[in-house]
């Protein structure tokens, strides 16, 4: 099952590819390798009710995994059972205006161009108070629905998660979300996807950031709370990331980041992602043909609200 995008909205570059792959000790032998002894244990699993993954999904989970099989397996069986687990997640709207309002407060983009270690960077952009929790939803679904298309066309499994406070009621925003909520956004994004997350960046200048913070403790491992960066400008974090790959509004000299969200949001709704997401939405579990016994081991405390689970 693949999807071609219809234009170029990520840089991808086989250098930094390539890197990614030294840094977990992969060659490109040993990535085909790995692609078919987990296309072998795919075709063993009689609870995933679809086998079709795609080659640059396989090679993304292996990335996430840094190259460890038992890792992928335990990916691909949770990206499967969670879309069994928390269905609603995945059900996307096709229509815009279900999404109007929500983005005219805020802007979701990952940027098309690498970081200065090689990462992609995501950015979420307030531009005033969000009005209901429900947009919070669509927000954490649209997100999902991005990580989506890049496990198919991307190449780094890597990212910085950049949140942009500067304008809103920071204590509004902790009120209006719902922390489970959160952790299952959390759990599915790096415990499904194996998205690696190398920073959490917030940019606020809000008394009220740490709430924030607070909030993010309750959701993310020892780890990577130990990532989280609060900065008051964005002139501290083009620093880090490199100024090169910032939006324009913010200091960078990439393009605006309404036009990445554009561009973004003509390929999300484009007739061929959408196909691509139908397909995907068959890759679930059927659990009555489950081994008993791994799911106890492996998923006991899971639904709802996954409290059991630490995501790193």
């Amino acid at each position: 099952m693949d999807f071609k995008p219809k234009k170029s909205i990520l840089h991808l570059s086989n250098e930094c590819s390539e890197l990614g792959m030294q840094t977990i000790n992969l060659g490109i032998g040993d990535m085909e390798e790995i692609i078919e002894i987990i296309r072998k244990w795919i075709e063993r699993q009689p609870h995933f009710k679809s086998k079709n993954f795609s080659t640059n999904y396989l090679k993304m989970s292996i990335l996430g995994a840094k190259g460890s099989i038992e890792r992928v397996k335990n990916l691909l069986d949770k990206s499967c059972t969670l879309r069994t687990l928390l269905p609603h997640y995945f059900q996307f709207s096709d229509r815009n205006s279900d999404l109007k309002e929500l983005f005219e407060v805020v802007t979701p983009v990952i940027l098309p161009n690498y970081s200065k270690d090689n990462a992609r960077i995501f950015i979420m952009k307030f531009w005033s108070d969000i009005k209901k929790s429900s947009h919070l939803t669509e927000l954490h679904k649209n997100s999902i629905r991005m990580i989506e298309y890049i496990m198919q066309v991307d190449n780094v499994s890597t990212m910085h998660m950049c949140v942009d406070l500067t304008n809103i009621n920071v204590f509004d925003l902790v009120s209006k979300q719902n922390p489970f909520e959160l952790k299952d956004v959390a759990t599915i994004t790096m415990g499904g996807y194996g998205t690696r997350v190398k920073g959490v960046h917030c940019i606020t200048t809000s008394k009220y950031v740490d709430a924030f913070v607070a909030l993010l403790k309750q959701v993310l491992s020892p780890k990577l709370i130990s990532r989280i960066h609060v900065y008051r400008t964005w002139s501290e974090l083009c620093d880090v990331l490199g100024k090169d790959v910032i939006p324009i509004e913010f200091g960078g000299n990439e393009k605006s980041i309404r036009e990445i969200h554009d561009d973004w949001q003509d390929e999300l709704s484009s007739e061929e992602f959408k196909k691509y997401l139908e397909e995907r939405s068959k890759m679930c579990t059927d659990e009555s043909l489950r081994p008993k016994d791994r799911f106890n081991d492996e998923y006991a405390g899971m639904p709802g609200s996954f409290r059991a689970l630490s995501v790193d």
